[in-house]
């Protein structure tokens, strides 16, 4: 029962995590999209990392060591290595405690089963989507943005890292409308026939519903490297689906 309890708990702090914290925006910090952000992050980390060996102790993790886990064991040691035995001096630095931030996480969901998993990729779309519609409020004034000479941040500085997050939740949302990732559908195959359906109408629904969001804002933040991640991606994509590839 506590191992069950514990589940749900860390899978709902990371749901919210993952779509709420592009509007963290803490006012009266030094550049309070940016820190207020990180300081959210590394308080949900440390939660969220109680939680999960609170999950190893009861039952264990599950999960394979492949490739990737490799290469981001590798990356996160060649750069803690150059910043503290290379490099002659460093410094207090966001994006690094950022990135052992990140590892963890990336180890918490490398232990969650695929249902759990397949939550949070819904939770990135939500995210997206409520991304572009605080992008379009601002548009129309009803909000107001986080720079003084732009009307179009989201929940960020400027134009660039918000085209940037846009940028990077399309792929997805776009493989999931191509072809409905498989994760979704071990997911969907967990609970009973119901809910089978209603979660992959629901990741239909959301990956619709956020490629339109997404591509109504990307176009007005002017973000070249936007487009073209967006354009090259979505050719990628595109290229592996059978039935576009024999159009």
């Amino acid at each position: 029962m506590l191992y069950r309890i514990t589940g749900v708990i860390l899978i709902v702090i990371l749901f919210l995590l993952l779509c709420l914290l592009p509007l963290v925006n803490i006012l009266g910090l030094n550049n309070p999209t940016h820190t207020g952000k990180f300081f959210v992050f590394y308080y949900c980390i440390l939660g969220l990392s109680i939680l999960f060996l609170m999950q190893c102790l009861l039952k264990g993790a599950h999960f394979k060591i492949n490739l990737p886990d490799i290469i981001v064991v590798l990356l996160l040691s060649y750069i803690t290595l150059n910043r503290y035995f290379i490099q002659s001096e460093y410094n207090f630095s966001l994006p690094y405690y950022s990135l052992i931030g990140l590892t963890l996480i990336y180890i918490i969901i490398r232990g969650l089963k695929s249902y759990g998993q397949s939550f949070l990729i819904l939770s990135i779309l939500i995210g997206g989507i409520i991304q572009g519609i605080h992008g379009i409020f601002q548009l129309f004034g009803y909000v107001h943005s986080n720079h003084a000479f732009f009307n179009l941040t989201g929940g960020f500085a400027n134009p660039g890292p918000y085209a940037g997050y846009l940028a990077a939740v399309y792929p997805l949302a776009f493989g999931i409308f191509l072809f409905q990732f498989p994760i979704i559908k071990k997911a969907s195959n967990v609970f009973q026939t119901s809910w089978n359906q209603n979660l992959r109408v629901i990741a239909r629904a959301l990956s619709i519903t956020c490629l339109f969001v997404i591509s109504a804002v990307l176009v007005v933040t002017q973000s070249r490297a936007g487009w073209l991640g967006v354009f090259v991606s979505s050719l990628y994509l595109a290229s592996h689906n059978s039935k576009i590839r024999n159009i």
